[in-house]
């Protein structure tokens, strides 16, 4: 079982999905932990929720996700992993579009009036 889990770790795409993972949960992490306080200042709540939204919504983009794209290819490289041939399909669904429901669906958005 533990060979085949390396296995699927060891592609392309899940390096790509790790990193992207990371990058978005270390845009929402200050935010996190502001609200995992005892007290919480609800308009400072508010801030912060735009801001990290905002931010999210900034990473949003093809370039952020070539990015990611490069990064993961870095890694592979770094760690002897072998491209088995990923498509140009394959990486065009990699792009921003996969992350942009993920955003969307944030429970208070940024556009919203309060």
């Amino acid at each position: 079982m533990a060979v085949g889990l390396r296995a699927k770790l060891y592609r392309l795409p899940a390096i790509y999905m790790i990193i992207m993972f990371q990058c978005l949960l270390s845009t929402t992490d200050g935010l996190h932990k502001f609200l995992q306080r005892e007290t919480v200042d609800f308009a400072q709540a508010l801030q912060f929720n735009y801001a990290a939204y905002d931010t999210l919504r900034e990473k949003c983009t093809d370039e952020m996700a070539e990015d990611l794209y490069k990064k993961a290819k870095a890694i592979s490289k770094t760690k002897h992993i072998q491209d088995r041939g990923v498509q140009d399909a394959n990486k065009r669904r990699w792009s921003s579009m996969w992350w942009r429901p993920l955003v969307d669906q944030a429970p208070i958005s940024a556009t919203q009036n309060f």
